[in-house]
């Protein structure tokens, strides 16, 4: 679909669908008080997007999965070839900021869908988590083709930040001591909490800049562990390198999807609460609808500490073997 697209004009165009089991037609508006959603001051602000708006069927996933890699590079590289200072930092920043307007288009279509279209929420839920795991994984693939490109040395050059608080060292991927479940699951509930309170203040922003600093920590510490693993083995780069990707890569896509949950759990509520309060009807609704997606994040991370706790350490034990 070409052609700039609006906010205004996808509020228009859902005025005139046949919603045979929708409000009343003066409450078919996106102003009229959905809860969770975008209230009247943002939706001044319109919603320019081009040709890559999210599509409505399957391909919007590899659609923003592409979109957000795409832009996610571009700061990079502009980052890098402008030469700015803590140019790292610079670079998570602009993929958080070039991702806003996709996400605030989708916390409007999920608003739409759930209030206006009477969809299923939890259908609605879903597909938006998908896509916002999606441009998750999007800015990981971009920031871990960077350190491929750039090598270990300009890598830690331009990120020592999250080298220094992931405490990488000098080991490999073989090296890497993988907590239990317990630990694990304590650390992944921490920053779930964390997830939750900075999108809940913050909303939409609060939450891709989460999102882009897990990304880019979680994609430059693999590469680079991954890397050094491959250069100290007699295992062929090719294989070392997909059994090692495919060992962590389960429960850092579990965890992703759990992180995603608790964010736009958190944003629907806060939305809810600051607009209406906490003793309106419409916020108790979009409280126990985040509450599931709480629910759904907590059973993801235990899932995730599972998998962590037993898959890296036995399929790199094959490797090192």
């Amino acid at each position: 679909m070409s052609g700039i697209f609006t906010l205004a004009t996808y509020k228009q165009g859902m005025e005139r669908r046949e919603l045979p089991h929708g409000p009343p037609p003066h409450r078919r508006h996106t102003s009229s008080g959905a809860p969770g959603g975008m209230g009247g001051e943002d939706i001044s602000m319109a919603i320019s997007l081009s040709r890559w708006q999210p599509r409505d069927d399957l391909y919007r996933y590899p659609q923003l999965f592409a979109g957000s890699c795409l832009l996610s590079g571009i700061g990079l590289f502009l980052s890098h070839a402008w030469n700015l200072p803590e140019k790292g930092l610079v670079s998570v920043f602009l993929a958080a900021a070039a991702l806003t307007t996709w996400f605030r288009y989708l916390l409007a279509e999920n608003r739409d869908a759930i209030w206006l279209a009477r969809q299923r929420p939890r259908d609605v839920n879903l597909r938006t988590a998908g896509s916002v795991l999606a441009m998750f994984m999007g800015v990981v693939a971009a920031f871990a083709v960077a350190a491929a490109l750039l090598g270990e040395d300009q890598t830690r050059g331009g990120f020592g930040f999250i080298f220094a608080s992931a405490a990488v060292g000098d080991g490999t991927i073989l090296d890497r001591q993988f907590a239990d479940f317990d630990g694990v699951l304590r650390h992944n509930l921490q920053v779930l909490v964390a997830f939750f309170c900075l999108a809940f203040v913050y909303h939409a922003y609060g939450a891709l800049l989460t999102i882009a600093w897990n990304a880019c920590a979680w994609s430059l510490v693999l590469v680079v562990l991954v890397a050094r693993g491959a250069a100290v083995t007699d295992v062929s780069p090719a294989l070392f390198v997909t059994v090692a990707t495919a060992a962590v890569l389960p429960h850092l896509v579990l965890e992703a999807a759990g992180y995603v949950s608790a964010t736009l759990a958190s944003v629907f509520i806060s939305r809810a609460v600051f607009k209406y309060g906490v003793s309106d009807p419409r916020t108790r609704q979009v409280l126990v609808a985040g509450g599931k997606l709480l629910a759904t994040a907590t059973v993801m991370l235990i899932v995730a500490a599972w998998v962590e706790s037993t898959l890296p350490r036995w399929a790199l034990a094959q490797l090192a073997n």
